[in-house]
């Protein structure tokens, strides 16, 4: 990878950072991964998300995204769930046939940062695969809270059906019920 590779591709890891939402980012990290075997001859790279286990996952990676940075062509490229998100927040996407990914510009990618960064939580959560489950113990705690009280943030807005609910605003048990 040469210095310009290297630099594009650690500006979009900081960006991606800065996409998601605080909270996550104390269980998780962020790493860049050259390409390996049909790809290792590629200029792409991988953006790679870590977690440890916790009670309620075990811990993994997944690929948030890649990055490209060819002579010729240069994006940023999301796994296929993402591109309705993507393209809900208006966000130009380009579908290959070829390509399960859909490719964001690199420069459409830094153009649309503040657009990106709004719709960056649904996209980081897409990334992790936990069965859905209704609500945890502490739903009448949560209700009273007004948001998710669960051990394991991520776990929770990736699974938990009652925290979609309080995140839209309907509170269905405690002090604060209005359904």
């Amino acid at each position: 990878m040469n210095l310009f590779e290297q630099q594009s591709a650690e500006a979009v890891l900081k960006a991606v950072e800065s996409f998601i939402p605080q909270r996550y980012l104390d269980y998780i990290s962020l790493e860049l991964r050259p390409g390996t075997g049909k790809q290792a001859d590629l200029p792409i790279t991988y953006l790679v998300m870590t977690y440890g286990s916790t009670v309620y996952r075990q811990s993994g990676c997944s690929t948030l995204a890649r990055v490209y940075l060819g002579s010729k062509v240069q994006f940023v490229s999301f796994p296929e769930k993402s591109a309705e998100i993507l393209r809900a927040y208006n966000v130009p996407v380009m579908d290959v046939p070829s390509d399960p990914w859909r490719r964001v510009q690199l420069v459409d990618f830094f153009r649309y940062a503040d657009v990106l960064r709004d719709a960056f939580e649904p996209i980081f959560l897409s990334a992790f695969s936990f069965p859905t489950f209704g609500c945890c113990g502490k739903f009448e705690q949560c209700s009273d809270a007004g948001h998710c009280l669960h051990d394991d943030l991520i776990y929770a807005a990736a699974a938990c059906a009652y925290k979609k609910n309080l995140d839209s605003g309907r509170v269905f048990y405690g002090k604060n019920k209005d359904i």
